[in-house]
């Protein structure tokens, strides 16, 4: 995504923050640089990029001047709210998984769910309007920085966990202005706060049709469009997986966890478990809509087909980068790789000691792997998870990262999968510690 890059480096500048009126126009350049590296030559995208981007612009704008006014700031900080906001509409815009990509993938599905269920949604209505706006800002409370100050969420110390009620909140404040009546302004703010409320079952049955087929379409095309149940399914596995590659992501694996444990895990709970047991609650999650119901059944029944060569997939490239990549430097004064230890809410640091031989590369991953990780970073958050969780020391989330500083790339190292890439038969003990993991949970 350079020319994103470009963009949020310009906005840091200043370069094109003073150009107020072609912001719009590099708001919708960016959407359309995002849509045309997914589709490139989709007759799809060209028809999704003519009538809808423009409305999404507009959307945000409106709600980023609305909330720049609210917070009547003397205009130095203005410009400095609005400029953060920019840059973080940019950065939501490009987000892999929760980003401009994933509201196309929603909204998409919202369609189609309606016309499978013989309720085709029409162009322009209200309707539309409101599965263009839930499928746009559902989830952008998780990339996006900013909180109004009299909205009850100033301090956003858990915006993942929190974006739902976040957004909620702000959303019954911006609803009047987006053209919604106060009705329809309360059934938008309660739709968006329980979007994610539905792993155990379906709670609401009372929400309005449209944000039924939001939380379907979430839950089922959140990472695809294809209507394929086995590429449906397997985007799903790659988007968990690519999800939890960086430095706020989970290990992939705890084969220690049990099935209660990972029974009792809530979204957002992601170092407290493990990916697989959070996608295989998505796998279990009820449906509201009849067509939702018929396709999750679908690809429940797809999973345990595409679980060994999707993971199995990923845990080649973590064992030939360590093997072409990170075993060829131990011991070695000089490298173009820059390696580090980091993860969730943890300052990156040197590793606790260079391996020099193999074997302390694998004891090393064994250490990072079993190593309890501080989610709170002060007072307030320490009491909110010993709360929540009693013993923080269930946390994990432990990676290795390396730079290559002759490309500029970097890769973040799974512990819970690079334990296994030291035996010849790791392949087939970390696959076979995957489906135990799945196995007797997503029904």
């Amino acid at each position: 995504m350079k020319r994103i890059s470009e963009a949020i480096q310009l906005f840091q500048n200043n370069e094109i923050y003073s150009k107020t009126g072609d912001i719009p126009t590099i708001l919708e350049k960016q959407i359309e640089a995002v849509l045309s590296e997914e589709f490139k030559d989709s007759e799809e995208n060209e028809e999704f990029a003519s009538e809808t981007i423009k409305n999404w612009v507009s959307s945000l704008w409106k709600a980023m001047n609305y909330f720049v006014d609210l917070q009547q700031l003397p205009e130095q900080d203005s410009v400095a709210f609005k400029k953060k906001y920019l840059q973080g509409l940019l950065e939501f815009i490009a987000h892999k998984d929760h980003g401009i990509l994933h509201s196309y993938f929603v909204y998409s599905g919202i369609l189609h769910l309606a016309k499978q269920d013989g309720k085709p949604i029409v162009s322009g209505s209200c309707q539309d309007q409101q599965a263009q706006l839930f499928a746009l800002l559902h989830d952008i409370a998780q990339v996006l920085p900013f909180s109004a100050y009299n909205s009850g969420h100033i301090s956003r110390m858990n915006q993942k966990n929190e974006h739902a009620r976040i957004l909620s909140a702000l959303v019954k404040m911006f609803g009047i202005k987006a053209g919604f009546d106060k009705k329809a302004t309360a059934e938008f703010s309660f739709a968006i706060k329980t979007h994610d409320s539905t792993y155990s079952n379906v709670r609401y049955p009372e929400i309005d049709y449209i944000f039924q087929l939001g939380h379907d379409s979430d839950k089922i095309f959140g990472s695809s469009m294809k209507k394929d149940i086995k590429t449906i399914t397997k985007g799903m596995l790659k988007r968990n997986y690519e999800a939890n590659r960086g430095p706020k992501g989970s290990y992939l694996l705890r084969t220690e966890l049990t099935k209660t444990y990972r029974n009792n895990i809530s979204y957002g709970d992601r170092c407290l478990s493990d990916a697989v047991s959070l996608v295989r609650r998505e796998f279990g999650i009820e449906m509201y809509t009849q067509a939702g119901r018929r396709i999750a059944e679908e690809r429940r029944n797809s999973a345990m087909e595409q679980i060994k060569e999707v993971y199995g997939y990923f845990f080649d490239l973590t064992k030939a980068y360590i093997e072409d990549k990170v075993l060829p430097i131990l011991g070695k004064q000089k490298s173009n790789l820059i390696v580090t230890e980091t993860g969730m809410d943890q300052v990156e640091k040197p590793l606790r000691y260079m391996p020099t031989t193999r074997l302390e590369l694998q004891n090393l991953f064994d250490t990072l792997y079993e190593t309890p990780i501080r989610l709170a970073i002060d007072p307030v958050d320490e009491k909110k998870y010993t709360d929540r969780y009693n013993l923080e020391t269930d946390a994990r989330g432990l990676k290795i990262h390396v730079v290559d500083t002759n490309t500029g790339k970097d890769v973040y190292l799974d512990p819970s999968i690079a334990r296994f890439c030291f035996s010849q038969d790791g392949r087939e003990r970390f696959l076979e510690e995957i489906t135990t993991a799945f196995q007797n949970g997503i029904h």
